[in-house]
């Protein structure tokens, strides 16, 4: 009996909770397990003594069992949710009632939230997930707005513009470990397009999340910007981050200038040459500092420790001939 009420409690919170697309409540099965316990209650006056009722109780769920599943008109209640539906529903709400407190408090100063596509081996990293949580926090900021007095029209102005998503180019790359190809790679940001406001850059080969400067891995960088602007994305205006930290890690030098070498993007932006391509025939590179600017002899005595000095001052090198700093003078 426990067990059998717990059932029918859980089936009836889950049918009260669970509202359709026109926004309608289950009444059908609610009414269903109210006939349900009914006919249960009186199943337990019926049976007298404990053996008669422990009979009938286990009659009643067998009858119970056969017909729920013969009730072709009556759908099963959604007690449990799947995992990536309950999280998109709360980063909804989560994210649509930020925008809205930041809002309120902030006007239009308020801060940009955008939502990132994690790496594809992690959940809600799809472009159909990012957009689901991008236009369903819309929604819900404007239900907050019109709560407060603020007309549907510009509620759904500020939330188009507070609420956003950030497109992560190495992030999708890694549905390529699942079997997934280019030209399906290249679709995910078709889909995403009209919520994108920035743009992150990152490189892999589609396994792992390796952040390298681009072109180094295989993003197919070019067929995806091209999507992201037919989307309607202002690629000259919209914020583009490099993130390269494994390259930083193991390089230490910046992945900008890498990075701007394999895109062929201009030194100036006149939008003519020198290339960032070409920047080793530059006179020093642009990210090489101010050059030399001491003489090699003064890195050559005072830079390779103690033996490097002339042997006057305690070392092996040999006496200098005229000054130490600028070579021999001249007589």
């Amino acid at each position: 009996q426990k067990h059998l009420n717990t059932v029918l409690d859980k089936g009836y919170k889950a049918y009260q909770n669970e509202i359709n697309d026109k926004g309608e409540r289950n009444d059908k099965g609610i009414n269903y397990l109210r006939e349900v316990v009914s006919e249960f209650s009186n199943t337990v006056k019926k049976s007298g003594d404990p053996i008669n009722y422990s009979t009938a109780l286990q009659k009643f769920m067998e009858d119970l069992r056969h017909r729920t599943l013969e009730e072709k008109n009556i759908e099963t209640p959604k007690v449990y949710a799947p995992a990536d539906d309950y999280a998109v529903g709360k980063s909804i709400k989560t994210f649509g009632n930020a925008a809205w407190s930041s809002y309120k408090k902030f006007k239009d100063n308020s801060p940009i939230i955008t939502i990132e596509n994690p790496p594809a081996s992690m959940g809600l990293s799809r472009a159909k997930d990012v957009k689901a949580i991008v236009e369903g926090s819309r929604k819900q900021f404007v239900e907050n707005a019109k709560n407060e007095g603020i007309s549907e029209s510009e509620a759904k102005k500020q939330a188009e513009k507070l609420i956003g998503a950030t497109w992560d180019v190495g992030h999708i790359n890694q549905l390529r470990q699942f079997g997934f190809d280019s030209s399906e790679i290249i679709k995910e940001a078709e889909t995403v397009a009209p919520f994108v406001k920035h743009i992150h850059l990152s490189d892999n080969f589609g396994m792992e999340n390796t952040e390298l400067p681009m072109g180094m891995g295989n993003v197919d960088f070019k067929e995806v910007m091209e999507k992201l602007k037919e989307g309607g994305v202002d690629l000259k205006n919209t914020r583009k981050i490099v993130e390269a930290a494994h390259w930083w890690q193991f390089q230490q030098t910046s992945p900008i200038a890498a990075t701007m070498e394999a895109l062929g993007s201009p030194v100036y932006s006149m939008g003519m040459g020198p290339y960032w391509n070409q920047a080793a025939g530059l006179q020093e590179g642009y990210f090489g500092g101010y050059g030399m600017m001491l003489p090699q002899m003064n890195y050559e005595t005072f830079g390779s420790g103690f033996s490097q000095l002339p042997a006057e001052l305690g070392g092996q090198r040999p006496g200098a001939q005229g000054s130490r700093m600028a070579g021999r003078p001249m007589e």
